[in-house]
């Protein structure tokens, strides 16, 4: 009887603590599904570039011995800086990093701030520059930027587009082969030719954000790692779409009247520094594409001439009845669902 009640006892005891332990596994699970960084490994590879102070090059003797090795170090060290202007590149040339400093080059080298880090418009910044340095004349690397505020991107071309991008082994077989090429002749694009085209074969890395037809009040934020894409909605609208929802519904009757002040007072100032920086128009705001694209060989010429036939045109929207109904056009990267959530602001 004795033996049987402690034996009833350690069964509770094991069934309470099977139950902590669920419940722990079932938080943790949770925790972990909220925190998991679910980026593909190329963008997380090139979003680490991106924010490196410091980028040390590996196995870079073994790679000097095989053919034609010392230009292709090269090639990457230019291709990096592209990424990282800023960033300070090392390519230790003894084995096991026999001549590498660490402590001078990577412990407390005071190099990282965030306040820079978080500054999108600074990595664009440094894109955008005219570069025609004999290095990336050679190796074909370069990068270009589409900037328009006339007319949104047609959801379908977009995507037709996009579907051209390459990658790093793709791109160096585009910049290989370009002069055997003619590039006097500029092709007819059709929605039916998008997918036999390598213009934007050579393309890399693409940063930025697109004014989606589909989705009129909220910039879309477009970043690309070679064939991986990444698409977000912006939580903030175009500016546009907050100042007409204030002066043509107002503020609810409840809404104190200091936070009425405050947005009123940061609408006036933000819309005054787009209109003095020329970012914004008396047609459409603030909406706009702005996109930078890096790569290899890059024609720059015909991706131009690509991505501003991919934009909405003003005889398809009187054939549709007004940009009123851009809401209904195809949804190709969000199943159907992106002119219900930003198509407008609620």
């Amino acid at each position: 009887c004795h033996s049987r009640k402690l034996d009833a006892t350690g069964k509770k005891k094991k069934k309470l603590l099977n139950r902590v332990i669920e419940s722990f596994e079932k938080d943790l699970e949770q925790e972990i599904e909220k925190n998991i960084d679910d980026r593909p490994i190329s963008r997380l590879w090139l979003d680490q570039i991106e924010f490196a102070n410091v980028i040390i090059v590996s196995k870079a003797k073994q790679f000097m011995e095989t053919e034609n090795g010392e230009k292709k170090l090269e090639e990457i060290k230019i291709l990096l800086k592209k990424l990282n202007p800023k960033a300070k590149v090392i390519i230790p040339s003894e084995d096991k990093y026999g001549d590498l400093n660490v402590t001078e080059t990577m412990i407390n080298t005071g190099l990282f701030d965030m306040e820079k880090a978080q500054a999108s418009t600074a990595w664009n910044e440094e894109l955008l520059k005219e570069e025609h340095t004999p290095e990336t004349e050679e190796y074909g690397i370069s990068s270009m930027s589409f900037v328009c505020n006339t007319m949104p991107f047609h959801p379908q071309r977009l995507a037709m587009i996009m579907s051209g991008f390459g990658d790093y082994g793709s791109a160096l077989e585009t910049f290989k082969s370009r002069d055997k090429k003619g590039d006097d002749d500029v092709e007819e694009v059709t929605t039916s030719s998008y997918h036999h085209n390598d213009v934007f074969k050579g393309v890399i890395r693409t940063k930025g954000h697109v004014w989606l037809a589909n989705a009129n009040a909220f910039p879309i934020h477009l970043h690309t790692a070679g064939t991986q894409v990444h698409m977000r909605p912006s939580e903030q609208p175009f500016l546009v779409e907050i100042k007409n929802k204030m002066e043509t519904k107002g503020f609810p009757d409840d809404a104190p009247d200091h936070e009425k002040e405050t947005l009123v007072s940061w609408v006036g100032s933000r819309h005054k520094k787009l209109c003095e920086d020329g970012l914004w128009s008396e047609e459409w705001g603030d909406r706009r594409s702005q996109l930078v694209f890096i790569g290899v060989g890059l024609d720059k010429t015909k991706m131009r001439m690509w991505l501003t036939q991919a934009l909405v045109t003003e005889e398809e929207t009187k054939a549709m009845g007004g940009m009123e109904n851009w809401k209904n056009l195809e949804d190709p990267f969000y199943n159907g669902n992106i002119a219900a959530a930003h198509f407008s602001v609620a």
